[in-house]
């Protein structure tokens, strides 16, 4: 999965580098969670929000990236 099409203005008042942790949730799951459904019995019911799907990435802003 990708997040696409986020914008995301900050305005600091520091040019100094930080890491952002960025968090994107997304109602059902991937083309992948096929299965995963078929799998539930039938009695299987939705908790909380029911089938999410949860991608997450760490930005440092301001300096190159070390991984």
């Amino acid at each position: 999965m990708v997040c696409d099409g986020l914008t995301l203005a900050l305005h600091l008042k520091s040019n100094a580098p930080f890491t952002l942790f960025i968090v994107d949730k997304t109602l059902g799951l991937p083309p992948g969670g096929t299965g995963l459904t078929q799998a539930r019995p039938a009695s299987a019911v939705p908790s909380g929000d029911g089938d999410v799907s949860i991608i997450a990435d760490r930005v440092l802003i301001g300096a190159e990236r070390q991984e």
